[in-house]
């Protein structure tokens, strides 16, 4: 160790760096962005193919999307759709909103089909006109003189072949959903039969954005009671992306700020029942508040935006950094009166630099996470740390002068606990036996699970909405996507008339329940001629079988060929529902999406898109699944390569057999929550891997302090107490977190840290006396 004059002028060097530091905060704070969108947490997870940037933009645009249902009051009047459509209006984050369509857009839509009609063709009807056209005219007559149908004769001169009603006729029996079109209302109906109106809507700013996502609710519940006020026979039902993000956000915001605020307050009663003087507890406050000023200003130097979540789980370091302080503060409290802090600090200077490297290692393996929001925890980590370490290591032993030395019965309880490991050999061979065992029986019995969904848990109410939104609209919630792009929009349009009679292979095998695409109604350019060309060779044959029926009408030529054009189509009210689709020109190629539905074999529609060059599956639920899956391997053998590295430096360190003894409680705590996970029907996933990484590195700490020379046995057992005390109050509270990908977390380390601390005492080097 240095001089103590050259130690002071480091002190005070860290004391210039620090207001450096607090001079950095004061102009940075008022400033500093922070970001709120959980996607951010997310690991980027899209197709390699697709560029980042359009893929952000099409899973954006997909969240901002909402659907209402209003249902009419027992009057079978829309006067609660009416009503809820204008009010919605009224509110700034939401841009749009749409509802009934007037007589203008109806008569628009007519003319557009009217305009078209002999281009807009479905498959199926171009089959009959070119096979057989006599028939088509049969069909036509049968309008005719249907008593239902009224067709008028200004629509048969106009439209000989009634090609813009078949058309129609053709979208309503393909169609799978339930929905009609009934008042201008868009409307579904119930069991009961009663009918319910679709309003949609678009989101100004993303559904997972938490500065504004919360507020939205808010109003659409106060709406929502509003509603049911003035029409209690009237109800709503409402879909999006909104709902689930914001309960998510609110949820883990309640919860890390009340299981905050106990680990807060557990870790002051234990500090101030241990010392029992206001010195050592003002110096612990000092340690974890450095650590937290370096570790804020570490993040807001290293990124553009903080996450909101990620900084309230980055305090969660306080339960390691803490730990440098108690670790000084119970060796100098139980020295003898004649040694001073810098003795203490020579006594426990080269396992505190050794545990401070082992757990920054820890948490440099969050690195190679997926997860941008577990880098900014890094860079929290490593400066906190360091910032805490650096205050015990440079000020303590000037500022520990009147710490109180006692040596109490805690000491007296260290000295017999300390004494049985090496002396019993039950207990030393008894209790790692049983602790393999539980983490064996754990091992083979444990599954795993990598769904994303697991990793949330919603309301009942949530479900049963889905489900009655999901049968009133014939849609689920789960929709999932083909990208397609191409270098033209012609050549776009091309690829998914292709993709088409795929997706109708894959319906018919019953691997999905529907898809939808534009080109249902804006076919390319090459299939509007060919389309064009059947009707002008139908026609004739079309008009002689009316006249065979005595009916009179001349001879009649296919309508004029007007190119049906993209920017045409979407200015158009028939493009209504489906222009989300359509992105148009994004990084040099034309994009647009084929939304897909009632998905049961996704592997299938993968293949489907490896078939067609530029055409990309995008499930993101499924991607994030098998990033989860995939990571959680690597952090599985990045785990076991660590553990054979502990070992073996281990075992340079102090030999093939103490190396051996000194890292079997570190290999025990890392398998013994294996055995919980099991007992508990908790399943190993990705974040239980990153919580064994810090259980090793807080293992390591623990057996080190254990295996020091110049330790104490039983200071080193009351300084660990307290050590394991806090940093369990500090994440073992996590475990009775709601959230299940947060409550594993914190039942990993609670267990595993328990058990490093239980079986810390196994490093001990022979029989050492204890000094009082």
């Amino acid at each position: 160790m240095p001089s103590r004059q050259l130690h002071r002028a480091f002190a005070f060097l860290w004391l210039a760096i620090l207001v450096g530091i607090g001079l950095f905060l004061h102009c940075k704070l008022p400033n500093a962005a922070v970001e709120t969108n959980i996607l951010a947490l997310l690991p980027d997870g899209g197709d390699d193919a697709l560029p980042p940037e359009l893929a952000e933009e099409v899973a954006g645009r997909l969240n901002r999307q909402m659907l209402w249902l209003v249902s009419d009051s027992n009057n079978g009047d829309c006067l609660p759709a009416e009503w809820w459509i204008s009010e919605l209006q009224k509110i700034p984050e939401i841009a749009l909103v749409e509802g009934p369509v007037d007589a203008a857009a109806q008569s628009r839509w007519a003319e557009f089909f009217f305009k078209f009609r002999a281009q807009i063709l479905t498959a199926k009807t171009r089959s009959q006109l070119a096979q057989n056209p006599e028939n088509w005219g049969q069909w036509v007559v049968a309008q005719l003189y249907s008593p239902f149908a009224g067709v008028t004769s200004r629509e048969l001169q106009r439209d000989p072949a009634l090609l813009a009603r078949a058309h129609q006729f053709a979208l309503q029996h393909d169609s799978t959903a339930p929905v009609t079109f009934a008042q201008n209302w868009l409307t579904a109906q119930d069991a009961s039969g009663k009918k319910w109106r679709l309003v949609s809507g678009e989101l100004k700013n993303s559904s997972f954005d938490i500065a504004h996502s919360h507020a939205l609710v808010e109003k659409l519940s106060t709406l929502e009671s509003e509603l049911r006020r003035r029409w209690p026979d009237s109800a709503v039902l409402q879909r999006g992306a909104l709902f689930y993000s914001d309960y998510a956000a609110t949820q883990a915001k309640s919860e890390l700020g009340w299981l905050g605020t106990l680990s807060a307050i557990g870790v002051v009663l234990l500090v101030g029942f241990f010392f029992r003087s206001p010195g050592p507890f003002l110096l612990t406050i000092l340690a974890t508040g450095t650590g937290m000023i370096t570790g804020i200003a570490a993040l807001l130097a290293s990124f553009e935006k903080v996450h909101l979540l990620a900084l309230v789980l980055s305090t969660s370091v306080i339960g390691i950094a803490v730990d440098y302080a108690l670790h000084f503060l119970t060796e100098r409290m139980m020295s003898p009166p004649a040694e001073t802090g810098f003795d203490a600090l020579r006594r426990i200077m080269k396992p505190l630099v050794f545990s401070f490297f082992t757990t920054l290692l820890s948490y440099l393996v969050f690195l190679a996470a997926p997860f941008p929001g577990f880098r900014q925890i890094t860079v929290y980590a490593i400066f906190g740390l360091a910032g805490a370490f650096l205050t015990v290591v440079l000020w303590f032993p000037f500022l520990s002068k009147k710490t109180p030395r006692r040596i109490s019965k805690k000491r007296n309880f260290s000295e017999f606990w300390t004494r049985i490991w090496r002396t019993h050999k039950l207990v030393r061979h008894g209790i790692p036996a049983l602790a393999a065992v539980v983490g064996a029986a754990g091992f083979f019995a444990l599954e795993t699970n990598d769904d994303i969904g697991a990793f949330q848990s919603f309301p009942a109410s949530f479900r049963e909405n889905e489900a009655a939104v999901g049968a009133l609209t014939g849609q689920g919630a789960d929709m999932t996507w083909f990208v397609v792009r191409s270098d033209s929009a012609e050549g776009l349009l091309q690829k998914m008339e292709r993709l088409s009679p795929l997706l109708g292979e894959l319906k018919g095998a019953k691997k999905i329940s529907g898809a939808r695409l534009l080109t249902d109604s804006l076919p390319s350019l090459d299939t509007q001629r060919k389309n064009h060309q059947v009707v002008s060779a139908a026609l004739p044959a079309i008009c002689a079988s009316l006249r065979n029926s005595e009916i009179d009408i001349p001879d009649a030529a296919a309508p004029e060929f007007h190119p049906l054009l993209p920017d045409e189509w979407l200015a158009s009210p028939v493009s209504r529902g489906m222009r989300l689709a359509w992105f148009g020109q994004k990084d040099g190629k034309m994009t647009a999406l084929v939304p897909v539905t009632g998905v049961t074999d996704d592997a299938a529609l993968r293949q489907v898109a490896s078939t067609l060059p530029d055409v990309h599956w995008l499930n993101r639920r499924a991607q994030l699944s098998g990033i989860f899956s995939t990571y959680r391997i690597h952090f599985g053998k990045l785990l076991m390569v660590s553990l054979i590295l502990v070992l073996a430096v281990f075992m340079v360190r102090f030999g093939i057999f103490r190396g051996l003894r000194t890292t079997l409680p570190v290999l025990l705590a890392v398998f013994v929550p294996f055995g919980v996970l099991a007992a508990t029907g908790q399943p190993l996933n990705l974040f239980s891997l990153l919580a064994l990484v810090l259980v090793l590195g807080i293992g390591i700490d623990y057996t080190l302090f254990f295996a020091n020379e110049n330790a104490r046995p039983a200071t080193t057992m009351l300084a660990v107490s307290v050590d394991a005390l806090t940093t369990l109050l500090g994440f073992g509270m996590l475990a009775f977190s709601h959230l299940p990908a947060i409550a594993g977390f914190g039942l990993v380390l609670s267990s595993g840290i328990f058990t490093a601390y239980l079986l810390a005492p196994l490093a001990q080097n022979g029989n050492p006396p204890i000094h009082t």
